[in-house]
């Protein structure tokens, strides 16, 4: 009855393998703050943009140490492969945290440079050039809409 267990194991480090070759990818770089937004906005991203891509570095890091210690584990060292186990589910639930964090950053990018093209187009209908003032309510629409799609959907 002894093969089963062996069998097992071998499928358990197998699969640890597969998910630590698979952590090895790279986690996208947070995308650059965009020129042309207010001072104020722009250190907001920059800082908030800083402080993803150190956490992205922290947690390519940890995923690397994963890999060192859990990609081969022994059949027989059942205590280190719960741990690998254990550490390759957080690691996983750090990833996917990440790349929330990483796509609320884009949006807010997005509704900033949004932001900031509406309100030099009201600056235009305000100094009397009336074809902005026609198509604000397209623009507005056009820029803002997706944005504000997207944030309903997130619930």
């Amino acid at each position: 009855m002894r093969f089963p267990t062996q069998i097992a194991l071998i499928v358990l480090v197998a699969l640890f393998t597969l998910i630590s070759l698979e952590s090895r990818a790279q986690l996208p770089a947070p995308k650059p703050v965009p020129e042309g937004l207010s001072e104020q906005l722009t250190q907001q991203l920059s800082a908030r943009r800083s402080t993803l891509e150190a956490r992205r570095q922290s947690l390519e890091n940890a995923v690397r140490q994963h890999d060192q210690e859990c990609s081969w584990v022994p059949a027989d060292d059942v205590s280190r492969v719960e741990m690998c186990r254990s550490r390759s589910n957080q690691l996983q639930g750090e990833v996917q945290s990440f790349f929330i964090a990483l796509d609320d950053f884009d949006q807010a990018v997005k509704l900033a440079v949004a932001s900031a093209k509406l309100i030099r187009i009201v600056d235009a209908a305000k100094s009397g050039i009336t074809p902005y003032v026609y198509t604000l309510f397209d623009e507005i629409e056009t820029l803002l809409g997706p944005i504000f799609a997207r944030r309903f959907e997130k619930g």
